[in-house]
């Protein structure tokens, strides 16, 4: 149980020990640095409330990623305006959008390219990332 409390907090801000802490969280080492990031990053959001500070830290991370592209101003599959972002592992192209608004991760995506028999590119994986709070009291959250 003990693994189970909020690992953001321990997190540094820092962006090479930063980086470091995301990628010993992330066990698939097949993958390229990149892709394990966001996948860290994916999971930090999946199961924590990422404040501003760490939010902050953890783009200019991403940000220092050679293999990562700018792709543009677009509206995720809920309709929220953000910015995407990309990178490609093997077949793999990568996305992920951060809510212009907030800063935010709103959406990540896998999409397999075509190629080795596909006919078109196909989207494996999407993940869709919603408000997170802390519960402070009855009917109050942070």
């Amino acid at each position: 149980a003990a693994d189970l409390g909020p690992r953001a907090a321990t997190l540094s801000r820092s962006q090479e020990e930063l980086r470091d802490q995301l990628l010993d969280g992330e066990p698939q080492t097949g993958m390229t640095r990149t892709h394990r990031l966001v996948r860290a990053v994916e999971d930090l959001y999946s199961h924590d409330v990422v404040e501003p500070g760490l939010r902050a830290a953890l783009w200019r991370t991403l940000a220092a990623q050679d293999d990562l592209r700018d792709i543009g101003r677009v509206r995720d599959r809920n309709g929220r305006p953000g910015q995407a972002f990309g990178f490609e592992d093997g077949s793999l192209l990568g996305v992920f959008v951060i809510s212009s608004a907030t800063g935010g991760l709103l959406a990540t995506e896998l999409i397999r390219l075509a190629g080795s028999g596909r006919p078109r590119p196909a989207v494996e994986e999407y993940r869709t990332y919603l408000t997170a709070r802390w519960v402070a009291g009855p009917g109050r959250t942070s």
